[in-house]
């Protein structure tokens, strides 16, 4: 994550699917935990620029957006994605407020910190990498590393479930997803991801049982909200 995206129209598509996820899953969530693997800001880069407006979301999520627009941007205002007017309320937690990611030993210490049950029942958790998952030639601060989502499956009540942001890489989504899939079949048993024609957000679960088949549920109405979103698988 940077922070010149906030609030822009992908961070639209983001914000308020986590928000549904975490709301409209039966039973819900008990809360959002956020990991934003923030990393330093391009100066030279463009990007960051669209207006929220551009990803059809409710209206009560515009002022949210807008005030992430706000210089100079901050994290912390995520957390008030749990309290918008009009919509239902559930407690967010940002790890590591506006601590860059790092690398050796801080990247282990901020991995292994994450609370493991900061609420009583299943929670879920976002991760926000620049890229996404590794790859076998990309590593480094803008990718999350398989050991990394594992290492925190394990560690999490079996019924709550990981999100993981992914930017599309030069080939197609379904090639892209299926090589992701086999690859993430080592460690988590329930994956499903939601996309649009550059972003996707992949759902992990370290069991494939009742509890993570609800939250596809709540994937699968979001999608239908939203006819320029496809499912994987």
């Amino acid at each position: 994550m940077k922070l010149r995206y906030l609030g822009d129209a992908r961070d639209a598509f983001k914000w308020y699917l986590l928000q549904y996820l975490a709301t409209e899953t039966r039973p819900p969530f008990s809360g959002l935990l956020v990991v934003p693997m923030l990393t330093s800001d391009d100066p030279e880069s463009n990007e960051g620029k669209t207006p929220p407006e551009r990803f059809p979301c409710r209206p009560q999520m515009l002022p949210f957006l807008s005030r992430l627009r706000a210089k100079p941007r901050c994290l912390k205002r995520i957390e008030a994605l749990g309290a918008l007017p009009d919509m239902n309320r559930f407690p967010v937690i940002l790890h590591k407020d506006e601590r860059l990611l790092g690398a050796a030993r801080r990247r282990v210490e901020y991995f292994s910190s994450i609370p493991s049950a900061p609420w009583a029942g299943p929670v879920l958790y976002f991760l926000d990498p620049d890229i996404g998952f590794e790859t076998k030639t990309q590593r480094g601060s803008k990718w999350v590393r398989h050991s990394e989502v594992e290492s925190l499956l394990l560690r999490i009540p079996s019924a709550s479930a990981v999100m993981v942001f992914q930017y599309r890489p030069r080939i197609a989504w379904g090639d892209f997803l299926g090589s992701l899939r086999k690859t993430c079949s080592g460690y988590a048993v329930g994956f499903q991801a939601i996309h649009e024609s550059n972003l996707a957000f992949v759902a992990l679960a370290r069991e494939a049982g009742e509890a993570f088949e609800r939250l596809g549920d709540a994937l699968r109405s979001y999608r239908e909200a939203h006819p320029g979103l496809a499912l994987f698988p």
